[in-house]
């Protein structure tokens, strides 16, 4: 039979699970906006500015990451 601490302790296990996912999904999100700057500064990408800029700020992100490889080669 179940009780009022079982079906108490099934939803605290149950937030606990949604708290993970969306824990999870914050990471996912900022990792997918990391880039570059101008500067070449790494930077986390603001939500709006980057669903407007998206091709231009990985194009820039690109630019940014061969000059640095190229730095390190010679």
């Amino acid at each position: 039979m179940i009780t009022v601490f079982d079906f108490i302790y099934n939803i605290i296990i149950l937030l606990g699970f949604i708290c993970f996912l969306w824990l999870a999904w914050m990471f996912y999100d900022t990792y997918k906006r990391l880039g570059y700057d101008e500067n070449g500064n790494q930077v986390v990408w603001k939500r709006k500015y980057w669903k407007d800029h998206k091709k231009e700020l990985k194009a820039l992100t690109e630019r940014i990451v061969q000059e640095r490889l190229g730095k390190e080669r010679t």
